[in-house]
């Protein structure tokens, strides 16, 4: 394999060690996705409420035949690695942007491809199939990732004492990139729009099975439309509003989609509110992460873009760890349009730090941030 990869029927020519991030990203998220959309249906089939799965999932609760796996994901690093990998070879910016937004795409794909694996690995696992296509992807990617990562792409970054010795993570290091200017104002818009939606993705597929009966093939159908949305996001509508409007405006439109798709969840009784919900989601979604990591990564020293990357994935890691509880504690004692109350909060709050603390002096043409 040469330095760059040309896709099959496509024009499109794309970095080596970009392509093979997207690879390692699209294996990650099948793996993922795979066992995630099983899980609630062997739930239900064991007779468990909508809280102890939710415990079970944070806190590994009393069902340890079921979740017993979920102990070595603390060895995952999907998406901070990815996009460690991407922001260590494009320049800030469009480009990056662009990047960046093609993990998004990645990740429609993966949306759209586990239902179908789950469909085949059926016919040989049955009702475990989800668990063992998850573990078996799992070892398709250390296999790609040992026999294709090479080291030497990431050389001139990687072996330089003086960067290693300032990429160290401190307390001291962290106070010193949240004074970068942007960086805190970024980070608490992302993080405060994105977080609550991990709650109405923990505890989905419940409300769908208990309010609507969806069946588990209803639910693959819905989760292929939302990969395909999530791709169209991604592959295009990232490139066009990324020439329409500033970076800073983009954040403020994911925001407002977001906002949309909590006020849906506050009154979520008719399933054909899906068919809004789920362009806004992608959209939003899209919008919100893309942009914030690029502008993040953008507004620190190329030495300390693992590190800002790292917290973000941090701060997602330990709200999705809480979301399944808090989203099943919610349901079983108050409902799920509460769901959609918090979120819709939290979404005015994002927009409102966006307009306080507005976006300054930020380049997002082809400029790089030099080291000093």
């Amino acid at each position: 394999m040469g330095d760059t990869v040309k896709l099959p029927f496509t024009s499109i020519v794309l970095k080596r060690s970009v392509f093979i991030a997207y690879v390692l990203s699209t294996i990650h998220n099948v793996a993922f996705f795979t066992q995630m959309m099983g899980l609630p249906y062997i739930a239900k089939r064991n007779g468990i409420s909508d809280a102890a799965f939710g415990y079970s999932q944070t806190f590994f609760g009393n069902i340890y035949g079921l979740f017993i796996s979920r102990i070595f994901g603390i060895l995952i690093h999907g998406v901070q690695g990815h996009q460690a990998m991407i922001a260590a070879v494009t320049e800030p910016g469009k480009e990056r942007t662009t990047a960046f937004g093609k993990i998004g795409v990645c990740f429609g794909i993966s949306f759209v491809i586990a239902p179908i694996i789950n469909k085949v690995a059926g016919l040989f696992f049955r009702d475990s199939a989800s668990l063992f296509s998850a573990m078996i992807l799992s070892f398709v990617g250390v296999y790609v990732a040992h026999k294709y990562v090479n080291d030497n792409e990431f050389a001139s970054y990687k072996d330089d004492k003086e960067n290693k010795e300032e990429s160290k993570v401190s307390f001291k290091k962290v106070i010193k990139i949240a004074k970068e200017p942007n960086v805190l104002t970024v980070f608490l818009q992302k993080n405060i729009a994105v977080a609550p939606m991990h709650i109405p993705f923990a505890v989905m597929q419940l409300y769908l099975i208990e309010k609507f009966g969806v069946t588990e093939g209803e639910n693959s159908t819905i989760q292929i439309a939302i990969g395909l949305l999530i791709m169209i996001a991604n592959g295009f509508g990232i490139s066009y509003l990324r020439n329409k409007f500033a970076e800073e405006k983009l954040i403020h439109l994911g925001a407002i989609s977001l906002l949309l798709v909590h006020a849906q969840f506050s009154y979520f009784v008719y399933f054909y509110q899906l068919y809004f919900i789920l362009p806004f989601l992608a959209i939003g979604m899209t919008l919100v992460n893309t942009v914030s990591d690029s502008i993040l990564t953008a507004s620190v020293e190329q030495n300390e873009q693992a590190i800002i990357l790292g917290i973000c994935t941090a701060f997602a890691s330990f709200f999705r760890t809480l979301a399944p509880s808090i989203g099943g504690l919610i349901m079983d004692k108050y409902g799920f349009s509460l769901i959609g109350y918090i979120g819709v909060s939290c979404a005015l709050l994002s927009l409102s730090i966006g307009f306080l603390f507005p976006i300054k002096n930020f380049k997002s043409s082809d400029v790089v941030k030099k080291d000093t």
